[in-house]
């Protein structure tokens, strides 16, 4: 019999919980509790978040039948404890340089060991702290069985009805895991990355009972609502060596906190079998009903953290302001806060902005003045004055503290978990250069720019008007400015927060630089771009899980540098610089076909897509409509414009690959709403790169590769709000896992292949088989990972796409600077202006 249930929630809710330093005397209650809801899960399948939707390949539904599920013990080989000797510091690999081998190659056999459990609210804020150096507490199942650490339900416990289980334990048994993770940027999530998780569970004989344990293990760990706590899903992997000995691969093991988004489950005499879909639990962020700004948007600031962040009419001051107003007037218990930060550490454990395990503000549920009206010191004052058009260092007027009192996204205190990342946000030695950016290329080119508010230009000492007369105000003509720095940035209803962010990084002098940076790449041919993680902080508020049926959560946006090869925006015909720093930092290497050393590939792939085009601006972002309608509105003549022209190349070097067309588009994926600065000519230039790398999935050459699992491959950093540290090694982090929080990651895939056979029947090869495959060898960067384990095999498929204008392929080394598809140009490459060719209204 098939039996469908409701599901484990609806797809807006991600991260939930309640702060708490401990949640063991929850326990109890737990189990009486539990007899309550005894098969009265509703659950119905979901699917995944809007976060994802579009992002990964739809995931593969899980298999019929449960013969396929495997055992595996927990003391395993017979030994009462497993042995993580050799286990060594994270990413430790005794000074050895890359490639590196895969970490479970030198077993004979292993196990991936999988554990469910449930997160408290602590240990959700504080990763580094919790889960990440303790072994998880409120445990739901473990691949081989529990023991005795599972969480018990009323019926295991004894204490049950009459004709119950007594005091026996259920165990479940997980197989079919499946994680797919698209890792660079793309159309459906762009800046940000998209990950979805599917498994099933078998529980042997009942039905309804892994649901049960689901919620005794929520409730022991301080959710009220188990529908929507956060979830712990852990791997290991333990192997054998010829001797027999057993031993935790180092660098092996990963945690992912995720959130249940969709289960079915059917009924046989045998048992249930559930299939449970998941997302990360901090890609709550990214779902359209999170992250969609309800009202038109008026944004107004000097740099880009003053239009997200840190400004009296800021992007996160309106946000908070309108859900503050919301709880004021009595319709949510305690709301949401938004936070848009620009770190410039590259780890959690670095930033701690909520500090260790004995910091009262990691563990607190409210601040001691919560819901009181914070004083703004003067200093304060005068920042959010120019940030709505006030003349740098004039005079706050007297009347502004009235529109200081309207903001109550920055005059209410907040819970301490919230106060405390925003105040971290919001220091200036916590923002990088991305936020520090300014907006305006000139003090007086056009755009939006605000007026000062009638309630700031009054005259000063003004007599009370006498009763009866005209309700009108003098003005003072002298305070009547228009600040040279700051613009308006106007959205409309629906818009996202990402593609906020996005718009106004571009617009920015940061964004627009882009041109000189891919004149000077890094020594691995990369330059600075951007990308957008999240991370959910909880709060603890019952009424507020009684009235919306989760907690309230501080929405973190964190706006970071990325780094990005300049090969996305090369010219077709020229040749790449020097890439030898780039392939010693590759931290894998294939070998396939005739290398003799293939020990990893198990199914290859390759495509050849010779439709693939590079799209560039028609105007070569000359004489756009908005650049002339800016230009037009100018009193004054701003500096000349930045004149640009095609990259003609290189005509006696042709890649052995082929060469990517390129081809005029008319439009952007950016750009259609929000403007508020002029569009200048390196802002188009920056929307052109902008889209070339959001396309990057797509390229000449793919590579579909499947091969023995790796942990490399299982990244875990920007799960939850964890974020792996660093190494000295680009592409690795100390975790051991793949570093794509900072940078794309490359691996090297080699090609060697005969031209004939011999006289004496053997093959011939170039050069003694050591010349390779020019067109295909050579650097491919990860696009998308898929791990799959099934039947105690654990594979993955790699979706990879190669580098363009590789030396191998090109004969040659280009150098660092010339090689982007627009450059500098000349007055004999200004495209006619005049308003009513073709070219000028050309976009």
């Amino acid at each position: 019999m098939a039996v469908q249930v409701d599901n484990f929630g609806s797809l807006v809710k991600t991260p939930t919980g309640q702060i708490v330093t401990t949640a063991r005397a929850a326990g109890a209650e737990a189990v009486r509790i539990s007899g309550d809801i005894l098969n009265s899960a509703h659950i119905s399948p979901n699917g995944v978040l809007s976060s994802v939707e579009g992002a990964v390949t739809e995931l593969k539904s899980a298999i019929a039948g449960v013969d396929n599920f495997t055992n595996f013990s927990n003391n395993v080989g017979g030994q009462s404890a497993v042995s993580t000797a050799g286990q060594g510091h994270p990413g430790d690999r005794s000074g050895a340089e890359p490639p590196w081998e895969n970490e479970l190659e030198k077993f004979v056999s292993y196990s991936s060991i999988f554990t469910l459990s449930c997160l408290t609210t602590e240990d959700l804020n504080l990763p580094d702290f919790s889960y990440r150096q303790k072994p998880p507490e409120h445990i739901i199942l473990r691949s081989g069985g529990t023991g005795g650490d599972k969480v018990k339900t009323l019926q295991e416990s004894g204490t049950g009805p009459p004709g119950g289980m007594g005091s026996g334990a259920v165990e479940y048994y997980i197989d079919d895991v499946e994680i797919e993770s698209v890792i660079s940027h793309n159309k459906a999530t762009r800046q940000s990355r998209a990950v979805g998780f599917t498994f099933k569970v078998f529980e042997p004989y009942s039905m309804g009972m892994f649901n049960e344990t689901l919620q005794v293990a929520a409730i022991a760990a301080g959710h009220k609502n188990y529908l929507v706590a956060p979830y712990l899903l852990s791997v290991k992997f333990v192997g054998w060596d010829d001797d027999g000995n057993s031993q935790q691969a180092k660098n092996s093991e990963r945690h992912f906190p995720v959130k249940l988004v969709g289960s079915e489950f059917s009924v046989t005499e045998q048992g249930s079998t559930y299939e449970v879909t998941a997302v990360p639990y901090n890609h709550k962020a990214f779902a359209d009903k999170t992250q969609q700004v309800k009202t038109d948007l008026s944004l107004k600031g000097s740099t880009v953290k003053e239009i997200l962040q840190t400004g009296a009419e800021s992007l996160a001051t309106v946000l908070n302001t309108r859900l503050l107003k919301s709880q004021e007037a009595k319709q949510i218990p305690k709301a949401d806060k938004y936070v848009i930060m620009f770190p410039t550490k590259n780890s959690s454990r670095n930033e701690s902005m909520l500090g260790g395990t004995s910091d009262t503000t990691a563990g607190a549920t409210t601040s001691v003045g919560e819901g009181t009206i914070k004083t703004v010191d003067e200093k304060r004052k005068q920042e959010l004055f120019e940030s709505v058009g006030g003349l740098l260092n004039s005079p706050v007027p007297a009347d502004f503290q009235a529109k200081i009192d309207q903001l109550l996204g920055i005059t209410i205190t907040r819970s301490e978990v919230g106060e405390a990342i925003r105040t971290f946000a919001e220091k200036p030695g916590n923002v990088n250069p991305i936020g520090k950016s300014k907006m305006v290329k000139a003090a007086n080119e056009s755009g939006n720019v605000p007026f000062t508010a009638a309630n700031t230009a009054k005259v000063d000492n003004q007599k009370p008007q006498p009763p009866g007369a005209p309700g009108f105000t003098p003005v003072c003509r002298s305070k009547c400015q228009i600040s040279p720095d700051v613009r308006t940035f106007q959205f409309p209803p629906g818009k996202k927060i990402q593609d906020i962010i996005e718009e106004v990084v571009l617009a920015s002098e940061w964004g627009r630089s882009i041109k000189d940076r891919m004149e000077q790449p890094d020594q691995y041919n990369m330059v600075d771009w951007f990308k957008i993680d999240a991370q959910v902080y909880n709060i603890a508020d019952s009424k507020t899980v009684d009235a919306k049926g989760d907690s309230p959560k501080v929405f973190v946006y964190r706006v970071l540098p990325y780094k990005v090869s300049a090969s996305k925006w090369a010219a077709p015909s020229k040749a790449q610089p020097d890439l030898t720093a780039l392939n010693r930092e590759a931290a894998k290497e294939y070998n396939y076909i005739y290398t003799g050393e293939n020990k990893d590939i198990l199914d290859f792939d390759i495509r050849f897509d010779a439709a693939y085009y590079v799209a560039i601006g028609a105007a070569r972002g000359q004489n756009t409509a908005a650049e002339k309608k800016a230009g037009q509105a100018e009193m004054v003549a701003g500096p000349f414009p930045y004149l640009s022209k095609s990259n003609t190349g290189d005509s006696d070097k042709i890649s052995k690959s082929g060469s990517a067309q390129v081809d005029d588009t008319h439009t952007n994926s950016t750009g259609k709403s929000g403007g508020g600065g002029k569009e200048h000519v390196e802002t188009q230039l920056a929307r052109n790169f902008n889209d070339a790398v959001i396309d990057s999935p797509a390229d000449l050459i793919q590579v579909e590769l499947k091969i023995w699992g790796d942990p490399y491959y299982l990244a875990d950093s920007g799960m939850g709000n964890y974020i792996a540290e660093p190494t000295s090694h680009i592409n690795i982090t100390k975790d051991g896992s793949m570093n794509y929080e900072n940078c794309e990651v490359d691996v090297r895939l080699n090609f060697r292949t005969p031209f004939d056979y011999g006289d004496e029947g053997f093959m011939e090869f170039p050069s003694i088989g050591q010349q390779p495959v020019k067109a295909f060898s050579g650097l491919y960067q990860v696009i998308q990972v898929a791990s799959s384990w099934s039947g105690g095999e654990f594979t993955q498929n790699l979706t990879m796409i190669r580098r363009r204008n590789q030396e191998v392929d090109m004969k040659s080394k280009g150098t660092k600077g010339g090689n982007a598809l627009i450059t500098q140009g000349t007055k004999e490459n200004k495209i006619d202006n005049d308003p009513g060719t073709a070219a000028a209204i050309y976009t």
